[in-house]
C-alpha cells in the first residue's frame, strides 16, 4: 500500500509506504514498511526492512565532488531485516570522501 510519492522505483510486493514520503530511483524489496515523511532516492531496500518515520537514505545532499567534478551521490543499499531506527540518515559519495 503506498500512501507517499514513487517515481522512477521498483516495489515489490508486500511494501508499505507511509504518507509524505517519497521515494525515486529506488528498488524496494519485499516486505519492507517505510514510514511517513521518508525520503529516499538511488537505493536499494533489502527485504523485510522497517524504516522509521523522518527518515533520508540515499542522495539526500546533491553536490559535485572537488576530485572528479561528477555528482558524489551513489547507490546506498540497506541490508535486509533490518529495522532503521526513526529520524536516521544514510547515504554513500563518490570514494573520493
Amino acid at each position: 500500500m503506498v500512501h507517499g510519492e514513487v517515481t522512477r522505483t521498483i516495489l515489490f510486493p508486500g511494501v508499505y509506504v507511509g504518507s509524505g514520503t517519497r521515494i525515486v530511483d529506488s528498488v524496494i524489496m519485499p516486505n519492507v514498511r517505510i514510514g511517513s515523511n521518508v525520503f529516499i532516492e538511488k537505493a536499494i531496500i533489502g527485504v523485510e526492512t522497517v524504516i522509521g518515520e523522518n527518515c533520508s537514505i540515499g542522495c539526500f545532499q546533491h553536490h559535485l565532488c572537488e576530485k572528479c567534478g561528477r555528482d558524489c551521490c551513489r547507490i546506498t543499499v540497506v541490508e535486509g531485516n533490518i529495522t532503521v531506527p526513526n529520524n536516521t540518515k544514510l547515504s554513500k559519495t563518490c570514494e573520493h570522501h
